[in-house]
């Protein structure tokens, strides 16, 4: 079991804070009367370790008092002109399991996923918080197809999550991203790395405003790293 304890930051605080979020869907402001957030988590969980595989799984729950979150206050839904407003929710509660598990089944191949079940809920008004999807998977392979040099594919779900329009609850519906990356070791201290995110191009605006993550497309990157 553990405690925490978080204060408002400044920018929450700060009634002359505004911010663009969401790719210009809404702006957030700041709310001076703001209080500390308190939560108490609980954890419990297994694991099992073979010779080229593992499985985990972890069971939690987190009790929160003055959970802060944002809350629309005005033109809600209508892109580009909602407000947002920090907020306490009196009492909430999040629990959920996580699986995970990854297998290696022949040297410089590694498959790893794990799944994400998690109830969100404000116990003050017994519904949902909202943008909190409720399943979520990951994915992810990595192959090093020779020494020093590596590919990379990476999946994600992102399952139903309810949002509130007006006070009401809307129920957005999941969706995936995909991603893919190169890497090559130049020589001991750089390294060449280029690959696409996003790569199947979801654009969540086109299948409903609500949405607060703003993902910005398919992009494809080139870049050169290097270690000391």
């Amino acid at each position: 079991m553990g405690v925490d304890h978080k204060a408002p930051s400044l920018k929450q605080l700060s009634l002359e804070y505004i911010t663009v979020a969401a790719g210009g869907r809404f702006i957030i402001t700041g709310n001076p009367d703001l209080k500390p957030e308190t939560s108490t988590s609980y954890e419990a969980g297994i694991a099992y370790y073979g010779t080229t595989w593992h499985v985990t799984a972890t069971a939690f729950q987190n009790d929160l008092l003055g959970l802060i979150q944002t809350t629309c206050v005005e033109n809600c839904g209508i892109r580009g002109r909602e407000r947002r407003a920090y907020v306490n929710v009196e009492k909430a509660r999040i629990r959920g399991t996580e699986i995970g598990a990854q297998w290696a089944p022949v040297d410089g191949l590694t498959l790893s996923a794990s799944y994400t079940y998690v109830d969100p809920r404000n116990l003050s008004t017994d519904q949902e918080l909202a943008e909190r999807p409720n399943h979520s998977v990951k994915w992810a392979l990595a192959w090093t197809v020779m020494p020093g040099s590596d590919v990379n594919v990476r999946g994600r779900y992102i399952g139903k999550q309810t949002v509130y329009q007006n006070s009401l609850p809307v129920r957005l519906d999941g969706y995936q991203l995909w991603s893919v990356d190169v890497s090559r070791d130049v020589n001991e201290r750089l390294t060449l790395k280029a690959g696409i995110d996003n790569v199947f191009k979801k654009r969540l605006a086109e299948d409903s405003a609500l949405y607060s993550f703003a993902e910005p497309g398919r992009v494809l990157f080139i870049g050169l790293g290097a270690s000391y």
